[in-house]
């Protein structure tokens, strides 16, 4: 197991009042950075998405693949996909008032 001074800066990261855990795993890197995007740019589509974030996946069309399920799923939060004429748009999630 690594100790902290041989992991990456972003991968040392804890939650507050945990014993130890809370890395910051590819995947929650891959998960902000959809989430930075997408409020970027609300409404964006998933290839144009995929194209523009860093993510862990082995190929784009892996990404594109899993993404829309984890979005689907609500794995990946702040964001959401939207239908609009049969065609599928990834927006920021609507705060609940």
């Amino acid at each position: 197991m690594e100790n902290s001074e041989t992991m990456r800066g972003t991968q040392n990261i804890r939650a507050r009042g945990d014993n130890g855990g809370g890395y910051f795993t590819p995947f929650n890197r891959t998960c902000r950075d959809v989430l930075a995007v997408v409020t970027r740019e609300p409404g964006i589509t998933m290839k144009k998405l995929v194209d523009m974030v860093d993510h862990h996946y082995a190929s784009d069309t892996t990404a594109r693949n899993c993404l829309r399920n984890w979005i689907k799923w609500d794995k990946v939060p702040g964001v959401e996909i939207r239908y609009e004429k049969n065609k599928m748009f990834v927006h920021p999630k609507e705060a609940l008032v």
